[in-house]
């Protein structure tokens, strides 16, 4: 199991243990804003990531362009496929905007760009949330997907299958952002 403690204390990663990061997601069928009086349904997705921290990580079963509102809350308990794991800023509880988000998805065979050609099908018993650590099986592709928190970012785990035709998609099409691959740069 990939689990970064960094700042962790023994007793603080037992606590964690009873925490699961899934309650409290659902989508809204309102038209709401911040002035108006807000429905009870949460805005809060599985986020991994250090309080304060530059970046979150959590997993995308939505578009947030799947909403009547746009909001972008990308995790729905209710649907059955995952179409990769965002990056945000977005804060749980809020109806902020989410501005340089950007998605990654594993995928083994044909590279499908398009969210909802790539989603993969997966189980909530497979599924691990908790404020420090993220783990699912992506059922089409045969891939454990894990990451934990860091201070700025995340770690990120995906034992391939065997295959000829295994990628990493970098997905910035839904919203502003940009990233950068240095090659050059290893992992310590």
């Amino acid at each position: 199991m990939l689990v970064y403690t960094y700042g962790l204390k023994k007793t603080d990663t037992i606590v964690l243990n009873y925490v699961d990061t899934r309650v409290g997601p659902a989508t809204s069928i309102a038209d709401i804003t911040v002035t108006e009086e807000e429905e009870p349904m949460g805005y809060v997705s599985p986020i991994v990531g250090n309080p304060s921290a530059l970046t979150h990580w959590k997993p995308q079963t939505a578009l947030w362009t799947d909403r009547v509102i746009t909001v972008p809350v990308p995790y729905c308990y209710d649907r059955e496929k995952m179409q990769g794991f965002r990056g945000t800023r977005y804060p749980n509880g809020s109806v902020t905007g989410d501005w340089g988000a950007m998605c990654i998805m594993p995928l083994v065979g044909e590279v499908k760009i398009k969210a909802k050609e790539r989603a993969s099908a997966f189980s909530h018993d497979t599924e691990i949330a908790k404020p420090h650590y993220y783990a699912v099986q992506l059922d089409d592709y045969n891939i454990k997907t894990e990451f934990t928190a860091a201070v700025k970012t995340a770690f990120f785990q995906f034992p391939f299958p065997e295959s000829e035709q295994a990628s990493l998609l970098f997905d910035v099409d839904y919203l502003s952002g940009i990233f950068r691959v240095i090659p050059e740069t290893k992992p310590v």
